[in-house]
């Protein structure tokens, strides 16, 4: 009897999302189940000038970075061409990624998750603590 039935996996614009999304499809092969891909980061916290009068600045948010959003993209697209694995791609967009993750980790049977390596500088969109918080949200969910 096969009891997954769906696998979620983090991609980010990173190296080492292709090595998670490479491992969940090996999984849902394993186990004849659906996996669904999602892009999710966070966009950059733009740096804010105080205004007049002593009010302090707000940070604003910047864009995702449509780099990082194309190679994750690429690497899902390309690990489709020779897999019999029923793939889904999601990406979040301005939603906050833990708690948006962590509503769609709660209908999967298995999460795939990643640490940020320190030393990759394209990984500024990937929180350091990303799987403790994810697991974290999950686990006081269910």
């Amino acid at each position: 009897m096969n009891t997954l039935h769906s696998i979620l996996v983090h991609l980010d614009g990173t190296a080492r999302a292709e090595t998670r999304l490479q491992f969940a499809q090996l999984l849902a092969q394993t186990h004849q189940c659906a996996m669904t891909a999602m892009f999710a980061v966070t966009p950059p916290v733009l740096p804010a000038l105080a205004l007049p009068g002593g009010l302090p600045a707000m940070p604003m948010r910047g864009p995702i970075d449509p780099d990082h959003r194309a190679r994750a993209l690429a690497m899902f697209e390309r690990s489709l061409q020779h897999s019999p694995v029923r793939s889904d791609w999601q990406e979040l967009r301005g939603e906050p990624v833990t708690e948006t993750f962590v509503r769609r980790a709660l209908t999967a049977d298995l999460m795939v998750l990643g640490q940020r390596d320190p030393l990759d500088a394209s990984g500024f969109d990937v929180p350091g603590d990303s799987p403790k918080r994810h697991c974290s949200a999950v686990a006081s969910r269910r």
